[in-house]
């Protein structure tokens, strides 16, 4: 059996071409072609924060866990939108409880009402448990919702890693509402290994190795 391991570079678009395979009969089959994208981001880091607000809680029926739960679902009757308890909220934050290499936030919004809340939005992170010690921060200029894919989410993706361990988001110049269905904290891809060898059935997971 031919068996060959080959680290790619994240983001590399790579192809594997199995051959040379013959059926129980020994009879030689056709070529089996594979083509992917090695992907940067692997876990929410997120799911297993604590989540606060800069007022102590949230609003209207809501908790501030709701912004971790695991649920992008924006409509705010389906139980999980975290909303502030003041139009001034300054911010809502996750604590990872302890420092994570960051690669990439995503941040989902309520999509069923007051889309006008969204605009000038920071992601902020920091590299101590107190939110004094800022490590880099990322603008979303304009709305999301307003552009012309209309999308109800933003992200925010690293150049490089980055090594922190409070996630915040806050609107830029004007406080409002806040109003967040989901927020996101991926740790990027150091490098992927995929395995190949001179069989026909191979099946490649969305996380770790591709398995023949």
């Amino acid at each position: 059996m031919l068996f060959r391991s080959i680290n790619l570079p994240v983001g590399a678009n790579c192809a594997i071409t199995i051959n040379g395979v013959k059926d129980l009969a020994g009879n030689a089959t056709a070529n089996a072609n594979v083509a992917a994208t090695v992907p940067f981001y692997t876990i929410n880091l997120a799911r297993g924060g604590i989540a606060s607000s800069s007022t102590g809680g949230a609003g209207f029926g809501s908790v501030v866990e709701d912004a971790i739960d695991g649920n992008r679902n924006g409509a705010y009757g389906a139980g999980s939108v975290f909303h502030s308890t003041t139009a001034a909220e300054s911010w809502w934050q996750v604590d990872l409880q302890d420092t994570k290499q960051i690669g990439r936030v995503g941040v989902y919004l309520r999509t069923d009402c007051c889309i006008d809340r969204n605009f000038e939005m920071d992601v902020v992170v920091f590299d101590d448990a107190d939110g004094n010690s800022e490590v880099w921060r990322g603008t979303y200029n304009g709305n999301p919702f307003y552009e012309l894919t209309r999308r109800s989410f933003f992200v925010m993706d690293f150049p490089a890693p980055v090594s922190g361990r409070l996630v915040r988001v806050h609107h830029k110049n004007r406080p409002n509402w806040l109003q967040l269905a989901e927020v996101e904290v991926y740790a990027p891809y150091q490098g992927i290994t995929v395995d190949a060898s001179g069989v026909a059935n191979l099946t490649v997971p969305k996380i770790g190795r591709a398995h023949v």
